[in-house]
């Protein structure tokens, strides 16, 4: 190691603050909108989520040395909210709400939309954090953590607006129907 550098330092701390900052700001956006949110389940989901996010920095860690920071970031986005909606739209088929194929389609579409977000997040991070001195990695995680949420709230906006992925969802549906 070159005089004067100093190891890269881990991303588990930035991981667990940003995905609890995450979890509360969506019950502050639930409650202002005049949705209810129980203290039990948002203690739960901030356990749930803060695990989470220690586990995708780790794994980000480990992978972006060796894939960089765009694709770790997509392929840890994409992970999880594969897991996430497949879960969930699993729950939805087996209650009789859904078929298979939609079940397919929505987690095909919710996961290619996470990989654009965490990819987006991640490189501007990565570039951010290059870009500072001393306080690097804090401030990339911080600024790519931001990038990645907005990009994904920006993706549901414009959905809103357009249907897009509504749209993506009928069209995969329709080719798994037969």
């Amino acid at each position: 190691m070159p005089a004067g550098s100093a190891p890269r330092a881990s991303s588990v701390r930035y991981g667990a603050l940003g995905a609890g900052a995450d979890t509360l700001v969506q019950a502050g956006v639930g409650l202002v909108t005049g949705r209810s949110v129980d203290s039990l389940q948002l203690g739960k989901d901030l356990a749930v989520n803060t695990s989470v996010g220690v586990a995708a920095a780790k794994i980000t860690d480990v992978l972006a040395p060796r894939m960089g920071s765009l694709k770790a970031g997509g392929v840890i986005g994409g992970a999880i909210q594969a897991s996430v909606s497949g879960y969930t739209n699993y729950q939805q088929y087996n209650a009789g709400n859904i078929s298979g194929e939609r079940a397919i389609a929505n987690t095909v579409v919710d996961t290619g939309t996470a990989v654009a977000a965490g990819a987006t997040g991640a490189t501007v991070g990565a570039i951010v954090g290059s870009a500072v001195p001393v306080a690097g990695t804090a401030v990339g995680a911080v600024v790519g953590f931001g990038v990645g949420v907005g990009a994904h709230y920006a993706i549901q906006i414009v959905d809103s607006a357009t249907g897009f992925t509504s749209a993506a969802r009928v069209g995969l549906n329709l080719p798994l129907a037969g």
